[in-house]
């Protein structure tokens, strides 16, 4: 009789433990859906707003005349970091090849993500994880999404790329699974997290 008690205790504790490790799997899951949502959104504001397109089309020739679009950006990118600490940095790069930084100052090699952007014609590309050397705290690893600009009414001629950086660190820090691990992968097979 005692076995069976035991037998039954055994089953039950094993269903709830089971029960409440999905539940935690599934906020984080809605967690990282969520910032994936919000990287995205940032990105395609960037298509629709004038003063994005302002800036992407600005050339030596036409520099930029309106300060309310430079403005207008910067609010913008201190809005987005200062709301979404798992943001590291926010890269952008205009046609004619001109570069504006936002965030923490990082260096690495990123030439191979500009030309999946490219090759991405226009769709969000997110990166693995890969490591860059950060101006604040030395060597960091992040993932990236980067993407290829277009203009608005000539949808298949680019105009910019941006790369926005998250720190994986906060993005691990965010997640409920405090006690034991778990890996989050890539289509490539790449561990993310």
């Amino acid at each position: 009789y005692g076995i069976l008690i035991y037998y039954q205790t055994t089953e039950v504790l094993k269903r709830q433990l089971e029960e409440d490790i999905l539940e935690i799997l599934e906020k984080d899951e809605q967690s990282l859906l969520s910032i994936i949502r919000d990287v995205e959104s940032m990105s395609s504001y960037m298509i629709y707003s004038e003063d994005f397109r302002t800036l992407f089309k600005t050339t030596q020739e036409t520099p930029l005349a309106d300060k309310s679009s430079m403005d207008g950006i910067k609010g913008y990118f201190t809005f987005q970091l200062m709301s979404n600490k798992y943001i590291s940095s926010i890269l952008l790069k205009g046609g004619n090849g001109e570069e504006l930084a936002f965030g923490e100052p990082v260096f690495g090699n990123e030439d191979r993500l500009d030309q999946t952007a490219i090759d991405g014609k226009g769709s969000p590309i997110w990166s693995d994880t890969y490591g860059v050397t950060s101006g604040w705290d030395g060597k960091k690893y992040v993932i990236s999404l980067s993407r290829v600009i277009n203009d608005l009414n000539k949808i298949n001629q680019p105009i910019g790329i941006v790369r926005i950086r998250l720190d994986q660190e906060k993005i691990k820090r965010n997640l409920e699974v405090k006690q034991g691990n778990y890996l989050v992968m890539s289509k490539s097979g790449e561990v993310i997290l």
